[in-house]
């Protein structure tokens, strides 16, 4: 959610962001892939909800249903491909999508242990800006199916995964694009960003004067950019994949780093 965005431009010049509040990111959760001998029932789709119920603000998860009714209106295989990741979160549409596998899985006297691997991807240029994992156990003196013991670890296993992934911030303004000059990114005040990393551009928000401006982030960001190399006040940039060049004054939110 934005809050407060006081933009406008003066006499050619971008005004500064007086005050922002993080935007809800939508973030498609896609079943996750099982690699390990543990074939509980429908451990893929299990491990995508748990992720869903763990995901905090300005985390904003597609809801689930929605995501596995479109996946099978695209007969996507499984695993997806990028392709299809992206192709999915176009119809959702989805800012981010969350891919990630099930790499342990196991359950023995009275105890479980699960580990998850995680990626986002951007995707309409298709790259990922960041990886997590996660481990989850739990344990019980009574007995319990091995299903039910196991679902425990994997919750806390997502939990685990969620505080370890990045959480998208606003830290920017695109300042007004200048001929053939590199796209620039003034910052905010104590706002940080590095080489490589990668921010979602979105139309700014405007409210009567005198009223807050408040409500959701547009679903589908503007543009994808990503850091060429930081400047004074500020960074260059460069567009990622197909997405068509700001007109300036776009928000920039921090959602992670290119490999």
């Amino acid at each position: 959610m934005f809050a407060r965005l006081l933009l406008g431009i003066m006499a050619g010049f971008l005004l500064p962001v007086a005050a922002t509040a993080e935007p809800l990111v939508p973030l498609a959760v896609l079943p996750f892939t099982n690699v390990t001998r543990y074939q509980g029932h429908l451990l893929d789709r299990r491990a995508a909800a748990a992720i869903v119920v763990e995901a905090r603000t300005p985390w904003a998860p597609v809801d689930p249903a929605l995501v596995q009714r479109t996946l099978e209106g695209l007969n996507a295989p499984s695993p997806l491909g990028t392709a299809e990741a992206q192709a999915l979160c176009r119809r959702l549409p989805a800012a981010l999508a969350l891919q990630g596998a099930i790499s342990l899985a196991e359950v023995e006297a009275g105890s479980a242990r699960v580990r998850l691997h995680v990626e986002l991807l951007e995707p309409r240029s298709g790259e990922v800006t960041a990886r997590a994992q996660g481990e989850g156990r739990a344990q019980s003196r009574e007995p319990l199916p091995r299903d039910q013991l196991l679902e425990q670890a994997l919750q806390r296993a997502a939990r685990s995964v969620m505080q370890a992934l990045v959480v998208p911030r606003t830290v920017g303004q695109i300042a007004e694009p200048r001929p053939d000059k590199p796209l620039r990114l003034t910052l905010i005040p104590q706002a940080r960003v590095e080489a490589n990393s990668v921010l979602l551009l979105y139309a700014p928000l405007s409210a009567p004067e005198g009223e807050p401006e408040e409500g959701p982030a547009p679903a589908w960001p503007l543009a994808a950019v990503a850091v060429q190399r930081l400047a004074e006040g500020g960074a260059e940039l460069r567009l990622l994949g197909q997405h068509q060049a700001p007109a300036g004054g776009e928000i920039a939110v921090w959602v992670g780093r290119l490999p």
